[in-house]
């Protein structure tokens, strides 16, 4: 008998790291403000991916980024900077009778 170790074969782990970040959005339209959390792997040339997003907005993928709609309205969200104030519109009030 020969003494042979047997090793068990190699597996080849990919770790890959990702960048995270989060946009925050506003309907022009009607003020729904909103998060889009987003994530990319740190290699060149991978597309991004919607993580999360708030309920009442949509995301549309292009070869250029994405982009984020109001289902509502179908109008293209603005993104708000972090360092800007949000304003968030006055619901309309019903006088009860």
């Amino acid at each position: 008998m020969s003494s042979e170790t047997v090793a068990a074969p190699a597996r080849n782990f990919v770790m890959a790291a990702f960048e995270h970040w989060t946009e925050i959005l506003r309907c022009p339209n009607c003020g729904l403000t909103g998060v889009a959390n987003l994530s990319e792997p740190k290699h060149v040339g991978t597309a991004s991916s919607v993580d999360h997003i708030t309920e009442g907005f949509r995301a549309v993928s292009s070869p250029y980024g994405d982009t984020f709609y109001c289902e509502s309205c179908d109008r293209a969200a603005t993104e708000i900077e972090k360092d800007q104030p949000v304003q968030i519109p006055p619901r309309a009030v019903r006088n009860r009778p």
